[in-house]
């Protein structure tokens, strides 16, 4: 099961994808909320932040990141891609991959969606988190959070 956390940044990446694979879909930013519910789309909003520091579950978990400096224990530095299609699994991410039930990505979108499909397709039983910059953020950072005010 994949879960994304959508922000106007990622929205587009999701327009022409159908539910075809196993994933939910949450709003993290105020201002895609916003838009959802102003077009008649009411949706509720789920922080990426507030979930990654209070409901990600503690078994093992491993870390999809661009550098290894952000105290995280089991972080698997990503090469820098530089669009989508230069995206690939190579063996190293694979056996890393393989040993771990979360896989928690944290780079840009929508690479980090288009990674997580690539994943599910080899491993649907994983548990992805497409969290983003909220693999950076500290607890210190739900305040903030609770007012949408994060990345301000």
């Amino acid at each position: 099961m994949t879960y994304h956390f959508v922000n106007l940044v990622s929205w587009k990446f999701f327009i022409n994808k159908s539910n075809s694979y196993n994933r939910n879909i949450y709003i993290d930013s105020v201002s895609l909320s916003f838009c959802c519910n102003f077009f008649g789309k009411k949706v509720k909003r789920q922080s990426g932040v507030n979930f990654f520091h209070t409901k990600l579950p503690v078994e093992k978990n491993l870390y999809l990141t661009n550098s290894n400096d952000n105290n995280l224990k089991n972080i698997f530095v990503l090469p820098f891609w530089n669009d989508c299609s230069k995206i690939k699994i190579s063996k190293e991410l694979h056996n890393s991959i393989r040993k771990y039930d979360n896989i928690i990505i944290g780079i840009s979108s929508p690479k980090q969606d288009f990674l997580a499909e690539k994943i599910n397709e080899i491993f649907p039983e994983k548990r992805i988190y497409c969290l983003g910059a909220a693999v950076y953020s500290s607890s210190n950072d739900l305040h903030n959070d609770k007012k949408g005010l994060t990345w301000i």
